[in-house]
Order: C-alpha cells, then structure tokens, then sequence
C-alpha cells in the first residue's frame, strides 16, 4: 500500500467519479481504476461499487476513506501543503538509466525553478518497475528501451496495463571497453561475444531485469563472469581500471570506431541482432501538465541534438 493510493482514493471520494479524479491527478481513468483494484486487492474487500451509473463507496470504504483522509491530512502536515493541492504541479520521471534524460530533467527544473510549488522527481528503474509504477499512478512517464527480442511481450504488457508507447530514437547496443582490456588496441570496430569470454561483464542493472543480459547468459559460459555495480559512474570507472566490459545502447548512426567519454572506446557487436529504440511510455488518454510538456520537449531536444552530433561530419 502507498500514501498515493489513499491520496488516490480519497479525490475519487471527494470528486464523486474515477474520470474527474483522474483528470485532477493527471491520470488516465483506467489507470486510476486499476490503482484503486490494486489497493482493494491489497486491502482484502472493496472500498467502491462501480456500475454504468457511477460510483458509490461500500460501507467497508467509508471507514476507510475516513482512516486514509486523517492519515493524509497527517503527512500533508507534516510537508506544510493542503491535502490536494490545486496550484501545485507534479513532475514525476521513470528513466532507464540514460543521461539525455537526466540533462532535460536538470534544463526543465532550471526553467521552472520560480515555481515554488512544483514538485519533481527522477527516478532510475528497469522497464518491468516503470509499468508497475506508472499503471499504479505513482509516476506519469517513463524512458525505456525496447529490445529486439521482447519487444513484442515489452509491447502487450503496456497494452494489457492501458499504457501508451511513443518511439523517441532508434539505438544500437555496443560493446564499452577501457584502456586495461587488450581489444581496446584492436584495429577492428567490431567484436564477438565470444572473444570476450574470459573477461567480466558489468553492470548497474540487476540480472533478471536485464533482458539483454538473460539473452548472453543462455550460454552458460557466461553466468560466473558478471559483476553489479551501484550506479553508472562506478560502472565507467570499474571499466576504465579493469579489463572488464559492459554492453550500452547508443545511437544506431554511429558510422566510425569511436572513443566514448574517460577514452572508453565503443566496439560493435558481430554475432547477435542489438538493434534497439528508447521511447516514452504514459497512460493512454493521460493529459499532461505544463511540466510534463516542458521535459518531453527538453527530452526531444537533447536526443535531437545527440543524434545530429552521432553522425560523423561529411567528407570534404
């Protein structure tokens, strides 16, 4: 159970209907609906009925409405804000660990930091957390990657929770090595997996929600060599020091060998299909706030300008 499930509940309660709740919380009203499942399921009974006439709260919810009411005016209290603040906007990010996600979160705060009663937050997670959060209301978007090999299941499962996906960029996954491994000198711009056997494979991304990850570990030779790091900064640097490796997405018009940022060099992948894309994911029918607005074009601003930058300079 979260306090925005009871804040959820509680505007459905005073506004009298799930849609114009939803519209205030700038959700979709299937997934404040499905939110509210969600709690009733956790709960054990139900706190609504529902019928083509409407919503009308069991005599279950009534004791509960009035138990999450006091518990939210409670921690609104303890934040010094109203229980359902009208002129307070809310920008809440999912993002698969990528950096041209981070920056139009930063350049979107920097043109609404005179707005005092905005409230923001970014979030790393990996795509299975990103529908579970966003279905349950607690986020309105995320950025994930798609894979070519579940795709199709990472596709129905927005479909099967009423989510909505927007292709942002296509990508490509490549091998990241540092100075210290022996294929960094390589006179070639690609590798096989198999070449890099002997060496650790690192990461930030717990094993089972990595797809890319499972797909490698079929092969058993690959399971004992992996490595979890804390977060990406630990990652480039345990790259840079050690002969070991990670597998990145970056952008799909990459034409040339090329060194990456700390002179990590990128390296193509031979022997397996690492076509992938990052898009946006959101509650279908959500409507958006001037936040939301205002990152996602700061968000196609910064892949825009990325992508342009990827391609090599034509030649003279």
């Amino acid at each position: 159970m979260r306090l925005e499930q009871l804040e959820q509940f509680v505007e459905i309660v005073d506004c009298g209907s799930i849609s114009q709740a939803a519209e205030r919380l700038f959700l979709s009203p299937s997934t404040l609906a499905s939110s509210i499942k969600n709690l009733e399921r956790e709960l054990g009974y139900d706190l609504l009925l529902r019928s083509n006439k409407g919503i009308k709260i069991t005599p279950a919810g009534t004791n509960a409405y009035d138990q999450a009411k006091k518990i939210c005016m409670e921690v609104a209290a303890l934040k010094q804000d109203d229980l359902v603040p009208k002129s307070r906007e809310y920008l809440r990010v999912l993002s698969n660990y990528s950096v041209r996600v981070d920056r139009a979160f930063f350049k979107t705060y920097a043109k609404c930091s005179s707005n005092s009663g905005a409230v923001m937050r970014l979030s790393d997670c990996c795509f299975l957390q990103a529908v579970s959060e966003i279905s349950l209301g607690l986020s309105q978007l995320a950025i994930v990657t798609l894979y070519p090999f579940v795709a199709h299941t990472q596709l129905r499962l927005l479909e099967k929770h009423h989510l909505e996906y927007q292709k942002l960029v296509d990508m490509e996954m490549f091998v990241l090595i540092g100075p210290q491994n022996p294929f960094y000198h390589t006179d070639s711009d690609s590798i096989s997996l198999n070449e890099l056997l002997k060496f650790d494979f690192v990461t930030y991304i717990e094993e089972d929600t990595n797809p890319l990850w499972r797909e490698f570990s079929i092969n058993s030779q690959y399971r004992n060599r992996k490595i979890f790091v804390n977060s990406s900064d630990t990652l480039m640097t345990f790259i840079q020091q050690t002969q070991a490796y990670t597998i990145e997405p970056f952008y799909a018009n990459l034409r040339e060998p090329r060194l990456y940022f700390r002179q990590l060099r990128l390296l193509r992948i031979r022997d397996t299909d690492t076509r992938c894309e990052y898009g946006i994911v959101r509650p279908a029918g959500a409507l958006s706030s001037s936040l939301e607005r205002i990152f996602l074009n700061q968000l196609q601003e910064e892949f825009q300008a990325a992508w342009e930058n990827s391609v090599p300079p034509a030649q003279a």
